[in-house]
């Protein structure tokens, strides 16, 4: 083999090297502790045995969780905040009201250079306002599973953009809102934040 054909590969191992080491180094910035703010909107549908009725609203939160990274593969848990009111009209007449929706997420997704895609299952609660007869307003809460998916892109070192859709079925079987049979909660957040 000539000195050529050895330069050749010690040059192309070298870079093959760094690039192992680069992205490496991109997937590991994703570990550790991360929180940041988000702003929501949200859909869905609500039933009773008669009638179909559908509710929106928008909601502003926070978020914080952790992240740990095998190599591009990432896994986490999040606990997340939203404040906003997701309501139900019939008519002009509301319904119903799902609001300060928690959730206890856990995160599964691979590192692609700077963006993180992943998925999400975990646990909902919301407080539940249902609106009756002369404007009265009885309280209770509901519970749901949450499913869906998300990317985030690094901006710089430590800060991200992402975006994140999830799914929930609402468990009405307790409180007042057994007055409906269930319910249904879509919701895409705009997420920005910082890792730590």
């Amino acid at each position: 083999m000539s000195k050529q054909n050895h330069a050749e590969l010690a040059i192309k191992g070298g870079a093959a090297v760094i690039v192992a080491m680069a992205g490496a180094a991109k997937a590991q910035d994703f570990d550790g502790l991360y929180g940041g703010l988000s702003y929501t909107n949200g859909s869905g549908d609500v039933h009773d045995n008669n009638d179909t009725y559908s509710f929106d609203g928008n909601a502003g939160g926070g978020f914080i969780g952790y992240n740990h990274v095998m190599g591009d593969w990432l896994f986490g848990a999040e606990l997340a905040f939203s404040n906003g009111d997701y309501e139900s009209f019939y008519g002009n007449n509301p319904q119903m009201d799902a609001e300060n929706v928690r959730d206890l997420k856990l995160r599964a997704g691979r590192v692609l250079g700077k963006t993180l895609v992943y998925g999400v299952v975990g646990r909902s609660t919301m407080d539940i306002d249902i609106f009756g007869a002369f404007n009265t307003v009885d309280d209770g809460d509901a519970s749901a599973t949450a499913i869906g998916l998300g990317f985030e892109t690094s901006l710089g070192n430590k800060g991200f953009v992402g975006g994140e859709y999830l799914t929930r079925e609402l468990d009405l079987s307790s409180g007042p809102a057994l007055y409906f049979d269930d319910a249904t909660l879509n919701t895409f957040s705009l997420r920005v934040g910082l890792r730590f």
